[in-house]
C-alpha cells in the first residue's frame, strides 16, 4: 500500500510540473521558459538524491524546498500578468533565477558521496568565472578536490562557492537589467521631449528661432518667415542623421548571453535625441553666437547642418553604449555555457 500512495504522489506531482510547464510554454516567454525547465531539473536533482540523514543535509532539502516554491511562484505570476510592463516581468523572472540558484548552491549539501566530484568540477568552473576572479577560493577548491574522502566541511566549502559564483553572476545580470529599463525610460521621456518641441514649434513659429534674419534668407520649411513646418523639418533631418548612427550600431554590436538587449533601447534613444540636438543646434547657429559664423542661409545649408547635428548626438549615446557592451562582456563571462554534469549530480546549464 505505500508503494502505491507513493506511485500516485509521484504521477501527481508529475502531473502538475507538466500542466506548468504547457502554461508557460502558452506564454511565449523564453525566460520563464527556461528558468521553469531549470526549476524542475533542480526539483528532480533532490528526489534522485535520497535521503541523507544528517541534520544539514535534512535543513538543506526544506530550504531548497522553500526556494522552489518561491521561484515557482514568482514565475507563475510573472506568466499570468501578461499585461504587465515588460520590465516588471522580468523583474519577477530574475527574482525566480536567483532562488533557484539559491537552491542549486545547496545541492552540495544533499547529494550522495559518489555525485560529489561532479559537483567539485562545476563549482571549479563557475567560480573561474567570476567578475573579480576569486583566487582564493579558486584554490581552496581545486584543494579540496585531490583530498579525499569528503566531509561535512567540504560540502559546506562547495555550498559556499556555488553561492558566492551565482550571486556575483546574479549581480551583473542584475546592472544589466537596471541599465536597460533606465535606457528605455529616457529614450521615452526624449521622445516626449521632442514631440512637445514640434508641437510647440508647429502652433507657435517664431517659438524657436531656426530662420536667419538676413535678407534673402530662407526658413527650413522653404519661406521667407517662420512657419509651422520649421521645427518638424529639421526635427526630422536630425532624426535621420541619428538613424544613421542607430544603424552603424547595430553592425558594431556582438552577440551577447544576456537577456537584457541594450541595442535596441539605445536605437530608441538615439533617433529622438538627435532630433532635439538637430533643432538646438541649428538654433544656436542662427543666433550667430559662434564666432566667425554668420548663420544659414538656404534650406540646403540648413539640411546639411541638421543631418550633422543628429549624427553628433554619437558623442553621447557611445559613451552609453561603451558602458553597455562592458556590462555585456561580464554577463558573458559570469555565464557561459557550464560543463555538462554527470547524471545524478543535480546540476544543469546555467541561463543564458
Amino acid at each position: 500500500m505505500t508503494v502505491v500512495r507513493t506511485d500516485v504522489r509521484a504521477t501527481t506531482r508529475g502531473t502538475e510540473r507538466a500542466a506548468r510547464a504547457q502554461r508557460v510554454v502558452r506564454s511565449h516567454d523564453l525566460n520563464a521558459l527556461a528558468v521553469q525547465a531549470d526549476l524542475m531539473l533542480v526539483q528532480d536533482a533532490i528526489e534522485a538524491a535520497g535521503e541523507r540523514r544528517t541534520a544539514a543535509a535534512r535543513a538543506a532539502r526544506d530550504i531548497c524546498a522553500a526556494e522552489l516554491d518561491v521561484a515557482q511562484a514568482a514565475v507563475d505570476q510573472a506568466v499570468s500578468a501578461a499585461r504587465e510592463p515588460r520590465a516588471r516581468r522580468d523583474a519577477r523572472v530574475e527574482f525566480a533565477w536567483h532562488a533557484v540558484h539559491r537552491a542549486r548552491a545547496m545541492l552540495p549539501l544533499i547529494v550522495p558521496d559518489d555525485a560529489l566530484g561532479s559537483q567539485y568540477l562545476y563549482a571549479v568552473e563557475r567560480v573561474g568565472r567570476m567578475r573579480p576572479r576569486n583566487g582564493e577560493l579558486l584554490s581552496r577548491l581545486t584543494r579540496l578536490a585531490r583530498t579525499a574522502p569528503a566531509t561535512e566541511g567540504h560540502r559546506h566549502t562547495l555550498s559556499y562557492a556555488l553561492s558566492a559564483a551565482y550571486g556575483a553572476a546574479d549581480r551583473e545580470y542584475r546592472q544589466m537589467r537596471h541599465l536597460r529599463d533606465r535606457l528605455m525610460r529616457v529614450a521615452w521621456a526624449t521622445t516626449l521631449a521632442l514631440l512637445v518641441v514640434v508641437a510647440a514649434g508647429t502652433l507657435v513659429p517664431t517659438l524657436f528661432p531656426l530662420c536667419l534674419e538676413a535678407e534673402g534668407a530662407v526658413c527650413p520649411a522653404g519661406g521667407a518667415t517662420p512657419t509651422a513646418g520649421d521645427v518638424a523639418s529639421v526635427a526630422a533631418l536630425g532624426m535621420v542623421g541619428a538613424g544613421i548612427t542607430a544603424v552603424v550600431a547595430v553592425r558594431r554590436t556582438r552577440p551577447s548571453l544576456s537577456p537584457y538587449r541594450i541595442t535596441p533601447a539605445l536605437g530608441l534613444l538615439r533617433i529622438p535625441f538627435g532630433g532635439i540636438v538637430a533643432v538646438v543646434g541649428v538654433m544656436v547657429l542662427q543666433a550667430q553666437v559662434v564666432s566667425g559664423f554668420v548663420g544659414l542661409a538656404t534650406r540646403q545649408e540648413i539640411a546639411a547642418y541638421a543631418l550633422v547635428f543628429g549624427f553628433a548626438q554619437e558623442a553621447v549615446t557611445r559613451l552609453l553604449e561603451n558602458r553597455a557592451t562592458a556590462l555585456q562582456e561580464a554577463v558573458g563571462t559570469a555565464s557561459g555555457v557550464a560543463v555538462t554534469p554527470a547524471p545524478g549530480d543535480g546540476q544543469q546549464p546555467d541561463r543564458t
